[in-house]
């Protein structure tokens, strides 16, 4: 049977690869305790800047389409190039405290937008700037 031998072939390829694998773990040095806790903490960092990336791309991404659009408005009224290139731009604000995220009922609420469940922050309102309050519940 065709499938039978497709089924073996793979398996016999992951056998193999997975005993490559082990062979080369085994002749690996050991390493120092305090090593894998680094690996830790960067792999902590990680976690904690995928969603600042995300947000960077997604405003790259943004910007992008405004330059398309802005090309092909150029193209139809080039009087527009002379008003610059339109841009989504970040705004870096420094904080007194660690922002945390907390997730309780007194902290957040889930709002629907698009559909989707989100959840909404509740901040405080300091001159200009919207900065979340510091949560101290227990």
């Amino acid at each position: 049977n065709d499938q039978t031998l497709s089924y073996q072939k793979r398996w016999d390829h992951t056998f193999k690869e997975y005993s490559n694998l082990i062979n080369h773990i085994v002749t690996r040095p050991l390493h120092a305790v305090s090593n894998t806790l680094s690996l830790y903490e960067a792999k902590q960092l990680v976690r904690k800047l995928t969603r600042p990336i995300a947000e960077i791309a997604k405003l790259i991404q943004e910007n992008i389409q405004l330059a398309k659009q802005h090309k092909e408005n150029v193209l139809k009224t080039p009087q527009l190039a002379n008003k610059g290139l339109p841009q989504n731009e970040a705004k870096i604000i420094s904080l007194e405290h660690p922002r945390t995220v907390c997730v309780n009922e007194k902290c957040c609420k889930p709002i629907k937008v698009n559909n989707q469940i989100k959840i909404e922050y509740i901040y405080i309102k300091m001159s200009r700037t919207m900065l979340f309050k510091r949560c101290f519940t227990r």
